[in-house]
């Protein structure tokens, strides 16, 4: 299979005198929204700041494969990070951690540790631009959804501009993808239980934290893999904890981004900008996994961040309103 990636950083984009009016796309009823303006520039802001660090993480991982981690290791030590660094930041900025939805806090866990799980073994064996494009299906899988859980209406502009960047994920991807191995299967598994995760934390909206949710999905997350990674974290050397460490701070900036950014915006609206993390890994496996590009990354490049532009900037029917939080 060969190789390949993004090479190419893009040109921000100048501000507007006149900027669209985005507030049919945010939700505030029953919304945990802390120290944030609760504006769609603040979960636009949240989501790629989320989607940046994912993708960095993304790259260690695939840097743990020089080193034979098993994944489990990689999800205790990443988790167990990640429950320090936002137990300390709710201590400090007074944020409830207690769980007020123990059903659909434990569906969240569940899902997203299953997820995770399949998407830390496909990124060991296929490459980067591979597992992270079959895991981002996710927010395809979130606008499918989120109108059959949650209840929102997923606007038909909203619709094709999801189903637009997805196709352009597919152009990312390797010509091999019509023989999918069996390693990539994972990555996708991954981006279907990805997008429920995400649809529960929605749906968690109204009852718990955003600090809450992470917490205790790290806290699961580490005594799930404990039983089967402890013996072998014990063992790691002083590089291989430190590059472990540094999966779980990348992992705890994004889980936060992301967490916040769903919490305070339309969930299949929001979910177009997670596509961020595509274009970041595969600039990682270009710059540094020696990563091939063609020009079938190039179009399926310009087709993700052109659906997320033209999303900032359409105005959507006043009758999306009534329909959002119908819950």
């Amino acid at each position: 299979m060969v190789k390949k990636g993004l090479g190419r950083g893009l040109n921000s984009l100048s501000e507007t005198t006149n900027p669209p009016n985005l507030s049919a796309f945010i939700s505030t009823n029953k919304s945990y929204v802390y120290g944030d303006s609760g504006s769609a520039k603040a979960a636009v802001f949240w989501m790629i700041l989320g989607s940046i660090a994912f993708g960095t993480m993304n790259a260690i991982i695939k840097k743990t494969e020089d080193f034979d981690i098993s994944v489990s290791t990689i999800i205790l030590v990443r988790s167990s990070v990640i429950a320090g660094i936002v137990y300390f930041w709710a201590l400090y900025y007074s944020r409830p951690l207690k769980i007020v939805d123990r059903k659909k806090m434990f569906l969240r866990c569940f899902t997203g540790l299953t997820a995770m799980f399949c998407y830390f073994y496909s990124l060991q064996r296929i490459p980067i631009t591979q597992a992270v494009s079959l895991q981002y299906t996710a927010p395809l899988f979130v606008a499918i959804f989120s109108g059959k859980i949650l209840k929102e209406r997923v606007h038909p502009s909203v619709m094709l501009c999801v189903l637009i960047a997805f196709f352009g994920v597919t152009l990312i991807v390797s010509p091999e993808f019509g023989k999918v191995e069996s390693d990539a299967l994972f990555a996708l598994a991954s981006g279907l239980g990805a997008g429920l995760a995400y649809i529960f934390v929605r749906d968690l909206r109204s009852t718990d934290s955003p600090a809450g949710v992470v917490f205790w999905f790290a806290i699961f997350s580490t005594l799930v893999s404990a039983p089967f990674a402890i013996s072998e974290t014990i063992f790691l050397s002083f590089n291989e904890l430190l590059l472990l460490i540094s999966v779980g701070l990348g992992a705890g900036i994004g889980q936060i981004g992301i967490t916040l950014a769903y919490q305070q915006a339309n969930a299949a609206w929001i979910s177009a900008f997670s596509y961020t993390t595509v274009l970041v890994a595969s600039f990682y496996g270009w710059f540094y996994f020696d990563e091939v590009l063609k020009v079938d990354d190039y179009l399926g490049a310009f087709l993700i961040v052109v659906t997320g532009i033209f999303l900032i900037v359409i105005n959507p029917n006043n009758k999306v309103n009534k329909y959002d939080n119908a819950n």
